[in-house]
């Protein structure tokens, strides 16, 4: 998959966007149309989809996104393995946003060089918390060789960016998955 920075509106409706179009705060909207939610949950989307997060991601190739989806699920274009969660959009703003970018460039290139590849190891459930909104998490669990080390190497880029106040959340430790529906 591709190294992205993406803006990531609600973890249950994803906004994704290239890390050109990050630069600019656009960002395409990827879930082929509204989801009807409970007014408790609308409320809470439309205060994250006014302050999206921010990611570093590995996106899937569209072959095998589609392999993977489940009815009810997320959508193709949703399927990802986040490497770095660093927060909301305002707490990183756009100078940290900048500051992580050109840490990650060094680290784009090389990956574009050495591509990692890995395999689909099966399928799991986290249970609801907070930082799913209180759904169920079903993945995919995946068998990546490189991709600690490489989430490791952003991690280190990104908290010692210089981007004042953006550290990565350690808030889960990483478990890496892809996640297929809430």
């Amino acid at each position: 998959g591709d190294l992205f920075i993406v803006e990531h509106i609600a973890k249950h409706s994803a906004v994704v966007s290239n890390a050109a179009d990050a630069q600019d705060g656009s960002a395409n909207d990827s879930t082929g149309g509204a989801r009807a939610l409970p007014a408790k949950e609308t409320a809470a989307a439309m205060q994250r989809s006014a302050d999206p997060g921010v990611m570093v991601a590995l996106f899937l190739p569209p072959d095998l996104a589609h392999a993977l989806t489940i009815p009810g699920g997320e959508s193709a274009a949703e399927l990802h393995v986040t490497l770095a969660y660093l927060g909301r959009r305002s707490e990183v703003g756009i100078v940290g946003l900048s500051r992580v970018r050109a840490a990650l460039d060094g680290l784009r290139v090389q990956r574009a060089q050495d591509p990692i590849e890995g395999v689909i190891g099966g399928v799991g459930r986290f249970s609801a918390s907070k930082t799913s909104d209180g759904k169920d998490v079903v993945y995919a669990s995946v068998d990546v060789p490189g991709l600690t080390d490489l989430r490791r190497a952003i991690v280190d880029l990104i908290n010692n960016s210089g981007a004042d106040g953006v550290q990565v959340s350690a808030e889960h430790d990483f478990t890496p998955h892809i996640t297929l529906a809430y």
